[in-house]
């Protein structure tokens, strides 16, 4: 422990992470487990570095990898937020990972898009926006793989929100499943919801779900809730 230089005391931060992980060891066998296994753990220090408008954070982590990321707020006096990140192996040099995050934010719509290059070389985009007027909002989501020149994925959503009771219809899976949900605060104590789920392809099946809160006291709730499947 050492005490930072004036100009870096407030602008200069450490942060510690560590996190278990388990992988597979034929050698070693945990007590009453069918399978073998061994328990890992992933520690990561992270040095951060903060300046208006620009954020740097460095990652060292024990799986000998570093992770450098690079934030700009405001990015050419715009409200839009980029994020830089490499990610760097020094024991396989030619498999790092990139990636580039850019969000739009303003006070009726929300965009976001993401480009990652994988350490295998493929290269996906993400893009996803939400707009909303007066209680009514819209969104879409869509990815891309650039090797195959071909959407990968995309879904929709479109609902109308009020303080008491909001509704939203959204199509999941390349638009393949379509949920429609509801929800009600009926009074101080009790809520209530619903959502119908229905597969467009394969078997059409069929979801159903009900559910209710009620508030017991200031303190306490309870909740019920009821689901049906259906082919």
């Amino acid at each position: 422990m050492f005490q930072l230089p004036a100009p870096l005391r407030q602008k200069l931060f450490v942060m510690y992470m560590g996190s278990p992980a388990v992988s597979f060891d034929p050698h070693e066998e945990e007590p009453g487990s069918e399978k073998p296994f061994r328990k890992q753990y992933t520690h990561t220090v992270y040095l951060t570095y903060k300046r208006p408008g620009i954020t740097i954070t460095q990652g060292f982590t024990t799986a000998s990898l570093l992770d450098t990321k690079v934030e700009f707020a405001d990015f050419l006096n715009q409200p839009v937020k980029v994020e830089l990140q490499n990610l760097f192996n020094p024991n396989a040099p030619n498999k790092g990972a990139q990636k580039v995050n850019f969000t739009f934010k303003q006070d009726k719509m929300h965009a976001r898009a993401f480009l990652d290059r994988s350490a295998s070389g493929g290269i996906n985009a993400l893009i996803d926006a939400v707009v909303g007027h007066e209680g009514f909002v819209a969104g879409a989501e869509a990815g891309y793989d650039v090797q195959k020149a071909a959407i990968t994925r995309y879904s929709a959503a479109i609902g109308y929100h009020t303080s008491s009771w909001n509704a939203n219809i959204i199509g999941l899976q390349n638009l393949s499943v379509v949920a429609a949900s509801y929800y009600q605060k009926v009074n101080s104590s009790v809520e209530a919801g619903a959502k119908a789920t229905y597969a467009l392809q394969g078997n059409n099946a069929v979801a159903l779900e009900v559910a209710t809160k009620y508030k017991l006291d200031p303190l306490s709730f309870a909740k019920v809730g009821q689901s049906c499947f259906h082919t």
